[in-house]
């Protein structure tokens, strides 16, 4: 009887132990295997994969900081925006003749089937939702 017991509880302790190793097919990891993705597409400037593996994830019930944080990293790759590129472009700009924001619409440019501009909403909506906690962000 004590043998058995044993085998027994060898036997479902091996079992939980398998079943807790598994991974949803598909899911490979769940939130970390995306935020592993997100962050291999983003670092390959591949921004389009990265958007689209951060948005279930950030519209779920599994959302924290680092993915809120990877969203607007994503949108914000999309956009083009390359924060030294745009600083040494506005360093090295005229100024004095056409004044601030005929150099600032130069800097950033835009069509209307790029999605730039929407990506720069949902990138300030994903940092917004960071910052203020329980606070419900307008999304226009």
């Amino acid at each position: 009887m004590v043998y058995c017991r044993s085998w027994l509880s060898v036997a479902l302790g091996t079992l939980v132990l398998l079943l807790s190793a598994c991974v949803i097919p598909g899911d490979e990891g769940g939130a970390a295997g995306t935020i592993s993705k997100v962050n291999a597409a983003l670092n390959s400037g591949d921004c389009t994969s990265a958007i689209t593996e951060i948005e279930p994830l950030y519209n779920s019930s599994g959302s924290t900081d680092q993915v809120r944080r990877l969203r607007a990293s994503a949108h914000g790759c999309r956009t083009g925006i390359g924060f030294y590129e745009k600083i040494e472009a506005l360093a090295s700009a005229d100024l004095a003749t056409f004044g601030p924001w005929r150099e600032i619409t130069l800097l950033f440019p835009s069509t209307a089937a790029d999605g730039k501009a929407e990506s720069s909403f949902y990138a300030t909506d994903a940092l917004q939702s960071w910052l203020k906690k329980g606070v419900v962000v307008f999304n226009p």
